[in-house]
């Protein structure tokens, strides 16, 4: 579990939240966005990494519990909050965030 964590996020430079760490890990590509009361694809980021669907059972507890373990040695740290990163992506820099597409009147 922890080498599978380590591995998906050292693929993604900006990190990844818990849960689309668990979607990942069990081969789900749609995440449920309450406030649009629909579900949207996850991005090729996640879908095409190479653990995708190698843990098909996972639940959110191991995702945290292996968090937990890999942040407290060290390997793993939380930014923003919400995003895991690896402690290497964190040193070479910021996450890198583009803005999001506006439509007119709408912020």
């Amino acid at each position: 579990m922890d080498e599978a964590l380590v591995s998906l996020l050292r693929q993604n430079f900006n990190g990844a939240t818990p849960r689309e760490i668990r979607l990942v890990l069990r081969g789900e590509d749609r995440i449920w966005i309450p406030s649009l009361s629909r579900y949207r694809r996850l991005g090729s980021k996640f879908t095409d990494n190479s653990q995708f669907g190698q843990l098909p059972k996972t639940t959110d507890a191991e995702v945290a519990a292996g968090l937990a373990r890999l942040s407290a040695a060290g390997s793993v740290v939380c930014q923003d909050l919400r995003y895991w990163r690896t402690t290497g992506n964190a040193a070479i820099g910021p996450r890198r965030v583009t803005a999001r597409r506006t439509t007119a009147g709408h912020p």
